[in-house]
C-alpha cells in the first residue's frame, strides 16, 4: 500500500518511520494517507509519500519512503518534502502532529528525521564519470 501526491523534488525533507500497533500496519497505511492531501495543500510542500514497508531487506535510504519503512518491515513511513525546513515544520505542527499520528493507530511517537538537499544528481552513469574532468583539469581543445 502506498499513497503519493505532489510533483517535484524538494529542498529538504521530512522523514516519519511509525510502528503500527500489533496487526494494524494497514489501517495506520490507510489512516496516514488521508494525511497526503491536506498535508500536500500547505504552502512549500511540494511533495507527501507514504508506504507500507514491503521492502524488507534493502539498505534504507532515509529520504526514499518504502525504504526508511524497510527497516521495520511492518513500519509506515511518511515522506514529506518541502521547499525549505520551515514548511516542513509547519506541516509537523498542523497535520502531521504527535497526537494526531497516535490516534491513527501509531504505537508510539514516529522516528523523525529532517534533512536539507544540498544538491542532487541527475543522470549521472559510470560511464559519464569515468569522462568528466576532476578538480583543476581543463579540456584541451585542438
Amino acid at each position: 500500500m502506498s499513497s503519493d501526491q505532489g510533483t517535484g523534488l524538494g529542498g529538504a525533507i521530512l522523514t516519519l518511520r511509525l510502528a503500527p500497533r500489533p496487526g494494524g500496519a494497514a489501517e495506520l497505511a490507510e489512516r496516514l494517507a488521508a494525511l497526503v492531501e491536506p498535508t500536500a495543500a500547505l504552502p512549500g510542500i511540494v511533495r507527501v509519500s507514504v508506504a507500507l514497508g514491503v521492502l524488507a531487506g534493502l539498505d534504507a535510504d532515509p529520504t526514499q519512503p518504502a525504504r526508511l519503512a524497510a527497516r521495520q518491515p511492518d513500519a509506515v513511513a511518511l515522506l514529506v518534502e518541502g521547499t525549505d525546513v520551515p514548511p516542513l515544520q509547519r506541516a509537523a505542527a498542523e497535520t502531521l502532529r504527535e497526537q494526531t499520528l497516535l490516534a491513527a493507530g501509531a504505537a508510539s511517537i514516529p522516528q523523525r528525521g529532517l534533512y536539507r538537499m544540498l544538491c542532487s544528481v541527475i543522470g549521472q552513469t559510470p560511464a559519464r564519470r569515468r569522462g568528466s574532468l576532476s578538480a583543476g583539469q581543463e579540456r584541451s581543445h585542438p
